[in-house]
């Protein structure tokens, strides 16, 4: 038996991609004998199927030039028969149909014909991704008894790699089943191979096996999976290809980092508070930017992340593409967001931004994992029935099977989510003035994370704010070691004379969830500013290592830590605001009686400097509040009655009273308010101001001031005290004020 090659047969001609040849610069002449399309050169065989064909040069002016280099490719069927040997090829060419009309004439050896192996596959391999090593099961069997002295070769598509480089050990191998447990196999590069030396394999025996393989960064030209059983000498005595499986190929240069362009939107959603910087803990949501070139068009883009397993959630997330055109995502869940967005693989590079992504709790590295996919699949719905996806709706959309998938790029290292820091809402600041020098900043915070001795405390003020020095005094749950003062060696401030941060270092262990307090000093503002945010943040100082990341000095070192590496482990994310600080509405109390119980005029005499006035509020409002006991009449103004306000509402100890227009000012504001004094010296004995503009909750002036002593007339009655007895009786009194007539 021989080749057979069919009577309507198929070729494909072409230089060999050595000759280097320039085709855009070729005319009509040139590419009759470069450029050979389906159909040019016919290809004839037999009637019948034989091992003799003929190629015709008789269309299309096509023709061959001399000291040309061609690649020849022609289907054929391999003989039915074994064959050790090569036996040879001849070629012969004509200068026209007469068979006699001989030009050229040559011959080469082919190759050996050989048994096919029984059996060879391999089971389905647990990733398709470009540079995954992976185990993969393999099982054959063969058609004839392996002797000692043969060899089995086993031989991957080229760039697929078997052994670490260096080594010609077959990683992670392992023998599952049949007669070579002795033989252990090596590895070279794409190739793995057993050579017997103390056992044989019965023919028709199943093998199976595992054996990691790394995958290429893309599926090779020529994707196919070889087995061959060699004799001694080199014989082959039977062999097999199988085809391989594509590799889905990475992207090229992906990146990942968090937006600083604003809107940045709330770090937490429990905060209220534009971010005014790119968030860093846990629960937070970040904004972030990702860069990449795709290898292969596609239609959609999947992103999604974690931290050690603990995913991250894109339930509300939208994004840009471009940056600054807001888009509704395709689809999106708790792990994952996709966007439809058309790329193309020709070398542009794509930013693409994403909105509204919640960190999960764990704090660590993050890694992310970036899929491109077409859009020629059927869909799988994320939730039944499909929901269309809005700016805000949750869970919504179909994902891509895997089927679709063009490039992905897999644990993707990006930044290192932080632990939390909250700051509590029962942090406060004494005296709450504008202006006040020496303001006592107390701080009540609770972390998700330990501290450890040494761990640096970092405070950084709000604006406006001046710390003082050595002014740190630690409450509960917390202590400092000597080591504490402003950052005037500027390891994160930018002022030497007024610096924006205070470091202090710990003496002891905090476990998570411990609720700390710490006290400082600082100046406070003199007005409000549009992003009054403190920070807190805490910091490790590493131990000080060689290049070799050798241990050279474990010693905690002083402030500013030169030559060591300081790296974050916690942030409150700046959601803390700033404290509410308003001015004083200095303000006077005299009353016509201090009479216990008695109906009298109260003079309240204010001072507001500077004007204060509304935006959006058609009045403002000065709210005056008495001390328990003060009872205010309905209508509480009394004559003369001040024209700068429309009226007094009275209610209980409360006396609210709104302005004309909308603004208030003036030195030694008289207004006169009617209200019963109570029956004995209320306790705590104050009154309070406030005054209100456009937030009916939030006053912007206030002030305190100590109430009047409830003073009685004493008075002692003298007399008969004898039953039945008329007689005279005596009142003994002291006035505690001047009679208003000479008669009473």
């Amino acid at each position: 038996a021989s080749f057979q090659i069919a009577t309507t047969c198929t070729i494909d001609l072409k230089p060999h991609p050595d000759m280097m040849l320039n085709y855009s610069s070729f005319g009509p002449d040139e590419l009759q004998w470069a450029e050979f399309l389906p159909g040019d050169v016919p290809c004839e065989g037999d009637d019948t199927d034989s091992s003799r064909a003929r190629i015709l040069f008789t269309k299309n002016n096509k023709r061959l030039k001399s000291g040309i280099v061609y690649i020849l490719e022609i289907e054929v069927r391999n003989p039915e028969t074994t064959s050790p040997y090569p036996e040879y090829w001849e070629f012969s060419s004509y200068k026209t149909m007469d068979p006699n009309d001989l030009l050229d004439q040559s011959s080469a050896p082919g190759f050996t014909i050989n048994s096919a192996v029984d059996a060879f596959a391999f089971l389905k391999p647990s990733s398709y991704n470009a540079h995954v090593k992976q185990r993969i099961d393999f099982n054959m069997s063969f058609p004839d008894k392996l002797d000692i002295g043969d060899t089995i070769e086993l031989v991957a598509p080229a760039t697929f790699m078997f052994s670490e480089q260096g080594s010609s050990e077959c990683p992670r191998y392992t023998f599952l089943q049949g007669a070579i447990r002795r033989t252990t196999p090596e590895c070279g590069a794409n190739m793995m191979w057993w050579a017997f030396d103390e056992e044989t394999v019965p023919e028709g025996d199943v093998i199976r096996f595992m054996v990691q393989i790394k995958n290429p960064a893309d599926t090779p030209a020529s994707n196919l999976f070889q087995l061959r059983h060699v004799k001694p000498g080199g014989v082959r005595r039977s062999s097999r290809m199988i085809l391989g499986y594509d590799i889905i190929p990475e992207l090229t240069e992906p990146s990942l980092a968090k937006a600083t362009v604003l809107p940045l939107g709330q770090c937490r959603s429990d905060v209220p508070i534009a971010a005014t910087n790119p968030c860093h803990a846990v629960g937070s949501f970040g904004s972030l930017l990702l860069h990449f070139e795709p290898t292969r068009p596609a239609n959609l883009l999947r992103v999604r992340a974690d931290v050690g397993g603990q995913p991250f959630s894109f339930l509300l997330s939208t994004f840009q593409y471009p940056e600054g055109t807001l888009l509704v995502p395709q689809a999106r869940s708790a792990r994952a967001l996709l966007a439809a967005i058309t790329l193309y693989a020709t070398g542009a590079k794509y930013t693409v931004r994403i909105d509204k992504v919640e960190f999960p709790l764990t704090a660590g590295v993050s890694t992310f994992d970036v899929t491109t996919y077409t859009n020629q699949f059927v869909p799988l719905p994320t939730v039944m029935p499909v929901l269309g996806c809005s700016a805000n709706n949750g869970a919504c959309g179909t994902f891509p099977p895997e089927i679709a998938r063009r490039d992905e790029k897999l644990q993707l290292v990006s930044f290192r989510v932080l632990g939390y820091i909250s700051v509590l809402s029962s942090s406060r600041v004494n005296p709450i003035f504008y202006s006040a020098p020496g303001g006592v900043v107390t701080l009540d915070i609770r972390l998700t994370y330990a501290l450890m001795v040494n761990d640096i405390l970092r405070i950084r003020k709000a604006q406006g704010y001046s710390l003082i020095e050595d002014s740190l005094v630690a409450i509960r749950n917390i202590e400092f070691q000597a080591d504490h003062a402003l950052d005037r060696q500027r390891v994160w401030s930018t002022s030497y004379s007024d610096p924006e941060d205070y470091y202090a270092t710990l003496a002891k262990e905090v476990a998570l969830d411990t609720t700390m307090i710490f006290q400082f000093k600082a100046d406070l503002p003199s007005e409000a500013f549009p992003a009054p945010f403190w920070r807190v943040e805490t910091w490790r100082i590493h131990p000080l290592r060689d290049v070799d990341g050798e241990i050279l000095n474990t010693t905690h070192p002083f402030y500013p830590w030169v030559g060591r590496v300081k790296e974050i482990i916690g942030t409150n994310d700046g959601a803390f605001p700033d404290f509410l600080l308003v001015g004083p509405i200095p303000f006077s109390v005299t009353p016509q009686l201090q009479t216990p119980g008695a109906f009298t005029d109260i003079n309240f005499v204010f001072d507001i400097e500077q004007e204060v006035s509304a935006a959006v509020a058609i009045e403002v409002r000065v709210d005056i509040t008495g001390p328990i006991g003060f009872q205010f009449m309905d209508r509480c103004f009394r004559s003369p009655i001040n024209p700068a306000f429309a009226k007094c509402t009275g209610f209980k100890n409360t006396a609210s009273l709104s302005t004309l227009q909308p603004r208030l000012r003036g030195t030694g504001i008289l207004v006169i308010l009617g209200a019963y004094n109570p029956r004995i010296t209320p306790s705590p004995n104050r009154w309070i101001v406030a005054v209100f503009t456009d937030d009916p909750n939030q006053y912007v002036r206030w002030s305190d001031q100590l109430s009047y002593q409830i003073i009685g007339m004493p008075v002692v009655y003298k007399g008969n005290n004898q039953l039945g007895e008329s007689a005279n009786g005596f009142f003994t009194f002291s006035p505690v004020r001047n009679s208003p007539s000479p008669m009473l």
